[in-house]
């Protein structure tokens, strides 16, 4: 089952943990919650290694990096990535948008699910996208 990985502190946490491997690298899709220059900086500038791995040796800050990075630059041409414009929020509709042109098919902003509760439109959040893949059947697993 492909991943749909929607946080990139959760990426950068599972790849480093090794819950995350190459294969679903390879074949996730990504909607990371950032623009493409805060995934993407340089080694040193980029909040992957400053925020979100402060604590790490230099070694294991770089492998993480460098692993992260390349898939993400090869899924960016892949055409399996979403970025966020600067300043927007993350949305369900943009969301919809890659997994449209990905071929997993679009969630509803509204849903009921499987106990028959009806769930309204709402903010865009990461459990929402997860209820919203589990109750439009997407073989997804989401990732956050």
């Amino acid at each position: 089952m492909a991943k749909l990985l929607i946080s990139l502190m959760a990426l950068v946490g599972r790849v480093k943990r090794g819950d995350i491997d190459q294969v679903d690298l390879d074949h996730g899709i990504y909607y990371l919650g950032c623009t493409r220059m805060e995934a993407l900086a340089p080694f040193g500038e980029s909040t992957l290694t400053s925020v979100w791995l402060p604590q790490d040796d230099l070694q294991t800050k770089k492998r993480v990096f460098e692993t992260v990075s390349m898939a993400i630059i090869k899924a960016d041409t892949e055409g399996r990535v979403m970025w966020k414009e600067r300043g927007a929020l993350q949305s369900y509709e943009a969301l919809n948008k890659l997994l449209d042109r990905t071929g997993f098919g679009k969630i509803e902003a509204e849903y009921t699910d499987d106990a028959g509760s009806y769930h309204p439109a709402a903010p865009y959040s990461c459990p929402g996208v997860a209820a919203r893949v589990r109750a439009a059947g997407l073989d997804l697993d989401v990732v956050y």
